[in-house]
């Protein structure tokens, strides 16, 4: 299998790519909840890149612009619609770069 079929199988993280523009505002839309999270404010918060990963679900792997040079990488999980769940943030990583990678954590 190319790298390509087998991130687009159940439970392989795809490659990282650019956000979308539905990706970019769902994730400003969870701004409040990732400072609730690491408890404290952000002035930016823009996403900048993204891996998804299909499991029950989805699981978004996330590298957001928080500061000029600061970063934050975001776990988030989306339920399957018929489950009628909200979008959860599973963990947060700060004091990341720009260089760093979008990786499975």
């Amino acid at each position: 299998f190319s790298s390509f079929k087998m991130a687009n199988l159940c439970g392989g993280t795809t490659p990282t790519r650019s956000p979308t523009d539905h990706e970019a505002m769902m994730v400003h839309n969870l701004q409040a909840d990732v400072e609730n999270k690491v408890g404290r404010k952000f002035e930016i918060f823009r996403l900048v890149e993204l891996r998804t990963q299909l499991v029950a679900g989805t699981n978004y792997f996330l590298k957001i612009r928080v500061e000029e040079d600061d970063y934050i990488h975001v776990r988030m999980f989306e339920s399957l619609p018929h489950t009628g769940e909200t979008r959860t943030i599973v963990a947060v990583q700060e004091n990341k770069g720009y260089g760093d990678p979008v990786e499975y954590f």
